[in-house]
């Protein structure tokens, strides 16, 4: 079902993925509250490691290269208003110093459990 939702942009050059819902989607709720605080929790294990500009440093690398995107409020209130479904996701970093060109690799936790409901 994943390698099916996966397009290639070939004028952006951009892939681009819809996650297949194989739940109801009314199931999900609005989860914000639990990816800001995931977000503070990560911000300060950052800061506590001395490693938030570096971390920093590779999350502006995706912006920069087009990985990450910015969704905005009006996009995600257009969305809900449409009946579709919001669900925020979080990242962390992955270590890897033995990796001179990705010693860090930021991963997405698209699988995370909606607090209020459970699925993902």
């Amino acid at each position: 079902m994943l390698r099916k939702s996966i397009h290639h942009d070939p004028q952006s050059r951009c892939l681009r993925v819809t996650y297949p819902l194989i739940i109801d989607a009314k199931l999900f709720k609005d989860n914000r509250a639990q990816a800001i605080s995931m977000a503070e929790n990560l911000w300060r294990s950052l800061v506590k490691k001395g490693q938030l500009q570096f971390y920093q440093k590779f999350a502006q690398d995706y912006i920069d290269r087009g990985v990450w995107g910015q969704t905005t409020w009006e996009e995600i209130d257009q969305w809900k208003a449409e009946g579709n479904p919001v669900h925020f996701v979080s990242h962390h970093g992955v270590l890897s110093p033995h990796k001179a060109s990705t010693p860090l690799r930021i991963v997405v936790n698209s699988a995370l459990k909606n607090c209020w409901t459970g699925p993902s």
